[in-house]
């Protein structure tokens, strides 16, 4: 009498807890998605590794609702030229995180622009209501692009 009863217990405990084992570890139902911006932050100067690959490095933390995307890219003119971080856009149909960084010159001052290149790191944090997009698409200078898939 009493293994039905622990039987019983079992198989019960298993069936309340089977689907949620399931969609925590890569069962069918799609994660949740944001559907607004809550905010973001861009800094140049950041601490990078020197063994940066071509191109943005895109990360997402999901408890966080966070996407990171750091780089190193160029820009023309040492004296003059800087890497502009513009709004970040953000598709919620599409589910879709758009960020540009892109090569500027601010020839206000006093010193001429020079004809060399210069460059410097960057980091763009972006935070969501929930969750994170589907698609992140970066964008650097003269180019360079990466697109990561969450």
């Amino acid at each position: 009498m009493k293994r039905r009863f622990v039987l019983a217990g079992l198989a019960a405990h298993v069936a309340i807890t089977g689907g949620c084992v399931s969609a925590e570890f890569g069962g069918d139902e799609e994660p949740p998605r944001p559907t607004e911006i809550t905010g973001y932050d861009y800094e140049t100067g950041v601490d990078t590794s020197v063994e940066m690959p071509d191109g943005p490095v895109i990360t997402a933390d999901r408890e966080r609702a966070a996407v990171s995307v750091k780089g190193v890219a160029p820009y023309g003119s040492a004296r003059c030229g800087y890497l502009d971080g513009h709004a970040p856009s953000y598709d919620a149909d599409e589910s879709k995180l758009s960020i540009s960084v892109t090569a500027e010159q601010d020839r206000s001052g006093e010193r001429p622009c020079e004809d060399d290149m210069g460059g410097d790191s960057y980091r763009f944090v972006v935070w969501f209501d929930r969750g994170v997009p589907a698609v992140v698409d970066a964008r650097e200078p003269f180019e360079t692009q990466a697109t990561e898939e969450f």
